[in-house]
């Protein structure tokens, strides 16, 4: 799937490689809604440590039918072998779209999940 065949523009997109699993082939795609991430370089009395610390990757994402796939990988403590996060953006002149931002992470374990539900009345 190329950001072309779908709109991709000024949305994140995170995808999962994991041959474990049967989901339409070995690939989970979905859209996140918000990410966040961190590093900071702790300062020592002579200058930065040169050590830096990283956050965790945090995700926000609908609760879809790969929600239960995250849940089941934080549950075991197993091992998701690759992970893609790619931020689309259009170009200044509007004629194309293209990665403003990719992460890859390999050997990633998911540490925590968290389900908020609010159901329409």
């Amino acid at each position: 799937m190329n950001a072309e065949e779908i709109d991709f523009v000024n949305k994140i997109i995170l995808k999962i490689t994991d041959s474990s699993t049967p989901k339409e082939g070995d690939k989970i795609q979905f859209e996140v809604l918000s990410y966040n991430h961190g590093v900071s370089m702790p300062l020592m009395t002579k200058g930065p440590s040169y050590r830096p610390v990283y956050q965790d990757y945090t995700v926000t994402k609908y609760l879809d039918l790969y929600s239960a796939y995250l849940l089941e990988k934080c549950a075991r403590g197993g091992v998701i072998p690759e992970i893609l996060l790619t931020y689309y953006q259009k170009s200044n002149d509007g004629s194309s779209i293209y990665k403003a931002l990719e992460v890859q992470m390999l050997n990633a374990i998911d540490t925590s999940v968290r389900l908020r539900l609010f159901p329409q009345a």
